[in-house]
């Protein structure tokens, strides 16, 4: 299985995580020791549902049965640094643990209410011309299989975490949490 996230800014960007940085069932994450500063990324984590390589926009629909909210979990200070030293960002973005995901829903769920502590409230959505783009992007350079995991950033706004923070997302204009998942 693997886990690709894609980001947007100026340019789109594939970033690889290991299967050790999902986190599922509500389990927490533990903030390692190397790192002074974790973010979160709130992201669109779509279930690759079978084999595809090279797969136009237009057919991306048929590769994905269902989403999910996530978050992308990154040690800011150690990706600055890394950056700075011109080093792979490894140590700082592919953490264990680093990509809680949520519960999975019927693909047309895009739009998503991310909570820091039941206040802070962050709303997001993708666009149905980014997930195709998103899913076409990551078929360029590599073979997606059934049970791999493709996540949209959906912001470049990141959510500073600190110890014994509770983040949950739920889909817009429904109030049972998708996703819930406390720092330690």
């Amino acid at each position: 299985m693997k886990i690709i996230g894609v980001t947007y800014g100026e340019a789109a960007s594939l970033l690889l995580k290991g299967d050790s940085a999902l986190l599922v069932n509500r389990k927490p994450f533990f903030v390692p020791d190397e790192t002074r500063a974790p973010v979160a990324y709130p992201a669109l984590a779509l279930r690759v549902c079978r084999l595809g390589k090279t797969i136009a926009p237009r057919y991306a629909n048929r590769y994905f049965d269902a989403c999910a909210p996530a978050l992308d979990i990154r040690a800011a200070d150690l990706l600055e640094q890394a950056q700075a030293k011109g080093e792979p960002w490894t140590t700082a973005i592919s953490l264990d643990g680093s990509f809680p995901l949520g519960d999975w829903k019927e693909a047309n769920h895009t739009s998503w209410t991310f909570l820091t502590n039941g206040t802070d409230k962050l709303e997001v959505s993708a666009t149905e011309e980014q997930i195709h783009d998103a899913v076409s992007l990551v078929s360029r350079y590599m073979t997606i299989r059934q049970g791999d995991v493709i996540y949209l950033q959906l912001t470049d706004k990141p959510i500073e975490l600190r110890l014994n923070d509770c983040l949950t997302a739920r889909p817009a204009g429904d109030e049972t949490d998708a996703l819930l998942c406390r720092i330690k």
